[in-house]
Parts: structure tokens; C-alpha cells; sequence
């Protein structure tokens, strides 16, 4: 695991494709700003997770609906993830 200091407003580049910007900092959590074309998946880990189980239980036949994830997220007109309000 690569770890990185970066301080408000500071950014880092990942893969020249990715630009992850340090947006706001608080005591136990920081907000980030993550720019990413379209086709690049991006979530936050838990949801990477039920995404991933429920790949997983579909591939094995396993009836069911899969967790709502895209409440939390959106795509603003410049191609940027916003997490919503």
C-alpha cells in the first residue's frame, strides 16, 4: 500500500486518468473529490463490497435483487463523482 500526506486542496493522479483532490478535513474523516471518466468505476468500499457479493450470488444462480447503490452517488456534467446530499 502506497500512503500519501496531502493537505486541503492538494491532489493526487492516479494513472493519468484519475485525480483525486483533498477537499475537506475533520477529526475522524475527510472528504475527497474524485475525477474520472465515465467508463471508470468508482465507489466507496463497502458498496464495492455488496456489489461484489452480488456478482458473486448472481453468477451462481442465486434469485435475488441486488443492493440499491446509486443513492449515494452521481456524475456531474463535467464527468466528475459527487457523492449526492
Amino acid at each position: 500500500m502506497l500512503i500519501l500526506l496531502r493537505k486541503v486542496g492538494e491532489e493526487i493522479v492516479i494513472g493519468g486518468r484519475v485525480l483525486v483532490t483533498v477537499i475537506k478535513v475533520r477529526s475522524k474523516s475527510i472528504s475527497l473529490g474524485i475525477t474520472a471518466p465515465e467508463n471508470v468505476p468508482v465507489d466507496r468500499g463497502e458498496i464495492h463490497m455488496q456489489k461484489k457479493a452480488a456478482n458473486a450470488l448472481a453468477s451462481q444462480g442465486v434469485a435475488g435483487r441486488a443492493p440499491a447503490e446509486k443513492a449515494a452517488v452521481a456524475r456531474t456534467s463535467d464527468g466528475a463523482t459527487r457523492m449526492r446530499p
